[in-house]
């Protein structure tokens, strides 16, 4: 018998010691796949950049041989786009003139496009008895479609009839013809074209000038400062304020025009925003300013389009931006930088798809779109108070429309931004759609673009959306636990005579 008892009680230990090391390996196993599974890279992005700050992908994410390129039936190569420039001006000597801004070191030099545009008649300035507006556009060298924006506006502002045709016709259209007769406009049709001779020469997630340089950093305010996640390959600052010849070029323009408006065009996501970048308020100057964004949000864009100002609508900040320099030196009232298209679904490296739309059709939608954006903020810039101020003297009625600035309902709030844009690629939630098990195609409000929406993983972020993934792994994790612990407490039932727990020594 006691021999008997020893056998058994080896038997037992043995099978204990096997079962916990099935337990133990199975445990680690599980958890080790949660790890991989909740802890992989995610698809977040910063506004405007290609940085990976963790990249997952959605399950029909394209491959390497899938980024889209520039389609150039589509888009005009760089030489193309500027000499189209040219030959809108030759054809207009009476309203249109151009020069080419110089700028640069003994390391860096740059040819700058500026074209002045007067529709009453070229005066050469002094233009202190008219709205004066300057618009850059290309500013960084992957955003294709800023370009092609400034190439349609000037292709508009020559045509009397597309003038008119813009905003509806009518007698609208003639009292817009009235009033471009008492504005200015400053074009740069593509500020950043040493950046846009990279891009077109491949690296198609090139945003930085011809020697590494964010310019939309390269400013005073708040230059130099870095967020956590700062990426000098996207943000680089420069040695200094306005050390770029790009920002000198700007810097000078904006001096002596003094303009009323400012308007730089990227793309990344779809937005209209106020100062600050650098800070997350909207200040109390700036209020008037945004009232007019709302006002344009109301007659031609939908909730995909985000208002406000841009460190508090993104979600970050950004240090050293033209806009805020604009605003806070110059003294710019109504200073704006808008994001005309973005890509959420596309691949974090698919970056002319993030930035450009693809298609013929969406291309056109985009620029028809904006376009009458832009003469939509013509109409309104007069109601600004500062403009009135400035300007008593001057009839800059377009009719019967109401100020803006007093008495105006606020259609639109500021929204939260659903995709970071032209900004560098900081950590925040990109939204996915739900899993389908088809494509669906859903066409946008008053602009007949197709949005794809492939069959998609929904993905985590650092941001405040996106939780629910690491929510469901967390519930799978403590599931699988708690099913091993079943085991393990089974096994160890087992282990024992009768399918009893072992006693304590000291049991009654």
């Amino acid at each position: 018998m006691e021999a008997s008892r020893s056998s058994r009680r080896i038997g037992r230990s043995r099978h204990l010691k096997d079962n916990f090391a099935i337990v133990f390996w199975q445990t680690f196993l599980t958890l080790a796949l949660l790890s991989s599974t909740s802890g992989s890279p995610q698809h977040v992005v910063r506004r405007g950049t290609n940085s990976i700050h963790h990249s997952g992908r959605t399950l029909l994410a394209p491959v390497r041989g899938d980024f889209a390129k520039p389609d150039y039936s589509i888009y005009h190569k760089k030489d193309d786009l500027l000499k189209k420039v040219e030959d809108i001006v030759a054809a207009n000597p009476g309203t249109m003139s151009l020069e080419i801004k110089q700028d640069g070191d003994s390391n860096y030099n740059v040819s700058m496009q500026v074209v002045t545009i007067e529709l009453g008649g070229l005066t050469k300035g002094p233009y202190a008895s008219k709205v004066r507006f300057l618009v850059d556009f290309g500013e960084h060298g992957r955003e294709f479609i800023s370009s092609e924006l400034g190439l349609r506006m000037m292709q508009t502002l020559a045509d009397p009839e597309a003038l008119k045709a813009v905003i509806g016709g009518g007698i609208r259209g003639e009292r817009l013809i009235q009033l471009l007769h008492k504005i200015v406009f400053q074009i740069l049709p593509m500020e950043n074209v040493r950046g846009r001779e990279i891009v077109e020469k491949g690296n198609l997630c090139e945003r930085k000038n011809g020697r590494g340089v964010d310019t939309n950093r390269n400013y005073e305010i708040d230059w130099g400062v870095k967020e956590p996640d700062y990426n000098p390959d996207e943000e680089y600052p420069g040695t200094a304020p306005y050390s770029e010849p790009e920002v000198k070029i700007i810097r000078k323009l904006a001096s002596s025009l003094k303009p009323h408006v400012w308007l730089n065009v990227h793309s990344g996501m779809e937005a209209m925003f106020v100062p600050w970048d650098h800070k997350n308020t909207v200040p109390e100057e700036a209020q008037p300013a945004l009232q007019i964004l709302r006002e344009i949000h109301r007659d031609y864009h939908d909730k995909d389009c985000v208002v406000g100002s841009g460190g508090k609508s993104v979600g970050y900040l950004a240090h050293g931006t033209a806009t805020d320099y604009m605003f806070s030196k110059q003294k710019v009232p109504m200073s704006y930088t808008w994001e005309i298209y973005g890509d959420f679904k596309a691949h974090y490296l698919d970056c002319f798809r993030m930035f450009n739309p693809v298609t013929k059709n969406q291309t056109e939608a985009i620029l028809s779109k904006w376009l009458k954006s832009i003469f939509r903020l013509v109409e309104l810039a007069p109601s600004h108070h500062a403009v009135a101020a400035e300007l008593p003297k001057t009839d800059l009625s377009i009719g019967s429309h109401t100020s803006v600035i007093e008495g105006a309902k606020v259609h639109a709030t500021a929204l939260k931004a659903p995709f970071p844009p032209d900004r560098p690629l900081k950590p925040v939630a990109v939204p996915t759609p739900l899993v389908n098990n088809f494509d669906e195609k859903v066409t946008t409000k008053d602009s007949g673009i197709e949005k794809d929406f492939a069959v998609d993983i929904p993905e985590s972020s650092s941001g405040d959306s996106g939780l629910w993934v690491p929510l469901l792994s967390g519930v799978a994790g403590m599931s699988v636990v708690a099913f091993l612990v079943y085991r393990y407490i089974r096994s160890t039932k087992t282990a024992f005579s009768g399918g009893q727990f072992p006693r304590g020594g000291n049991m009654v």
